[in-house]
């Protein structure tokens, strides 16, 4: 098992699931399904840590910085 497997599984068994319909591409779907057996948990697992890598980032700068969720504006560019 990877690591993203192993704290997912973990975490997982506390969290209540909720069936939902989700729209993929048909062949981001094909392709998951391809490589894993249980294509929906790891789904569910790649959605997890995406939301604790966000959650993680926001934590980490300061708390004056900005608001959880808002970003600063990228500077402008010249053109080449």
């Amino acid at each position: 098992m990877d690591e993203l497997t192993t704290a997912s599984s973990f975490r997982q068994a506390a969290c209540p699931q909720q069936a939902e319909t989700l729209l993929l591409d048909t062949d981001v779907l094909d392709w998951i399904k391809a490589e894993h057996k249980n294509w929906q948990g790891h789904i569910n697992e790649l959605l997890r840590f995406f939301m604790d890598q966000n959650q993680s980032r926001e934590i980490y700068f300061a708390a004056d910085a900005f608001e959880p969720g808002e970003m600063d504006p990228a500077p402008d560019h010249p053109a080449p």
